[in-house]
């Protein structure tokens, strides 16, 4: 199938964008590299908080707060704080790694597009169109 300047959807499709696509891959790189710094920050000082227990520590190297409910408060709120900034992290790190070929945006485009009720299915049918597999 063809429009009426002869291109194919897939043709269209790479070449109209080109430079549109390379233009987000720089953008969102710079972007994810400028937020990483965040929630690494944050992983840090909640890493480095866990353990110098609020209170300190007695003479016996026991912390001090050990029994209150207020320490049990903390410990949950920093185990949360670290697991949220560490997820953080690896999402920035994986938009970092992404490769943003044509048929990344293409795969994605038609399985948000797609009815079916088993995406896997759909996501092999769009490979195989594209003979990529």
């Amino acid at each position: 199938m063809k429009n009426s300047d002869g291109y194919t959807p897939q043709a269209l499709f790479v070449e109209t964008p080109k430079c549109l696509r390379k233009e987000c891959e720089r953008w969102m790189k710079e972007t994810a590299k400028a937020s990483l710094l965040v929630p690494t920050l944050i992983a840090i000082v909640l890493f480095s908080a866990h353990f110098s227990f609020p209170g300190g520590f007695d003479y016996s190297r026991q912390p001090v707060l050990q029994n209150q409910n207020l320490s049990e408060v903390f410990l949950t709120s920093d185990a949360v704080g670290l697991v949220a900034s560490s997820t953080s992290m690896l999402m920035f790190l994986s938009i970092l790694t992404s490769r943003y070929a044509e048929i990344d945006f293409l795969v994605a485009e038609n399985l948000l597009a797609s009815d079916t009720n088993n995406p896997q299915d759909h996501l092999q049918t769009i490979l195989e169109d594209h003979g990529e597999i």
